[in-house]
């Protein structure tokens, strides 16, 4: 059992099978292996407890549903059905998916990254520059003439 904690201090024990979706806490764990037993616990620094708590039901979905795939003719049912799961769990606010996008990087999870920026992509797709700003609350930092240059370089881009 692992004991990850929190920015805000919340503790949160997980099986080492879960954690070790992150490669970050995997490091951590390897690099531990042995010690004490009060040793494993790690601090999640830079994720809040609603985050980490968000990570931790993705880790343990993935854990789960590949263990259930024992016959290939369920494999499909069972990827449909995670697919599905994928999808209503990244169906969520800008800022939460950014708080993902923030915590999937640091721990370094590299499925949880790309989902939820897959997500972020969906959204942004098909909207104009000023609706991507309201967005994200990205201020335009470029003139008129360097963001003209930027499109005519990366014309593929904005096709």
């Amino acid at each position: 059992m692992i004991t990850l904690i929190s920015s805000d201090k919340r503790k949160f024990h997980v099986l080492e099978e879960v954690a070790n979706q992150s490669l970050a806490i995997r490091d951590v764990i390897e690099d531990r292996c042995g010690r004490r037993r009060a040793d494993r616990i790690i601090w999640v620094t830079n994720v809040n407890s609603r985050i980490l708590e968000k990570v931790i039901v993705y880790w343990l979905r993935h854990v789960v549903v590949p263990k259930e795939i024992t016959h290939a003719s369920k494999a499909h049912k069972k990827a449909e059905k995670l697919k599905k799961w994928e999808a209503e769990f990244f169906d969520t606010d800008i800022d939460t998916l950014n708080d993902l996008i923030l915590a999937a990087d640091s721990l370094d999870i590299p499925c949880l990254f790309g989902g939820a920026c897959e997500k972020v992509a969906d959204i942004l797709k098909n909207r104009s520059a000023e609706e991507v700003g309201e967005i994200s609350k990205i201020e335009d930092e470029f003139t008129h003439e360097e963001e003209e240059e930027i499109r005519s370089e990366n014309a593929w881009a904005f096709a």
